[in-house]
């Protein structure tokens, strides 16, 4: 997991926790942040798949911090808790990932390449 990341997980759980002394706002804000970036390109990536533009978008998915991971570390357990805590502090509301789209991507991740792939062609190209 990307550590700031990590360490932003770790100041939520803190604050949810009833710990003083962590800026609520800044670490809302951030989260939110991090949320709404994440949920760009899962769009991207989605629309990109929509097209058959599959290399692409496993490109862009994979472009640090690599996308799935993101989400994954994103979607902690607490994070509904959190959602709801900055919903009645008033503060920034993260937006859900769209869950067709994370599967679309995960599918295309377990689809792999064939050998007719772009990809696969340029691979043997330069193996030749």
């Amino acid at each position: 997991m990307n550590p700031a990341v990590s360490k932003l997980v770790c100041q939520i759980r803190e604050i949810l926790s009833g710990v003083n002394g962590i800026d609520f706002p800044l670490v809302a804000a951030e989260y939110s942040r991090l949320c709404r970036e994440a949920v760009q390109r899962l769009e991207q990536c989605a629309a990109m798949i929509d097209r058959g533009s599959d290399y692409q978008a496993l490109q862009l998915a994979e472009s640090e911090p690599i996308l799935l991971d993101l989400i994954a570390a994103l979607s902690f357990a607490e994070a509904p808790q959190w959602i709801d805590a900055c919903a009645a502090q008033e503060m920034p509301v993260p937006p859900k990932f769209d869950p067709k789209a994370v599967n679309a991507l995960n599918a295309l991740y377990t689809k792999g390449i064939t050998a007719n792939h772009p990809l696969y062609k340029d691979y043997r190209g330069a193996v030749m």
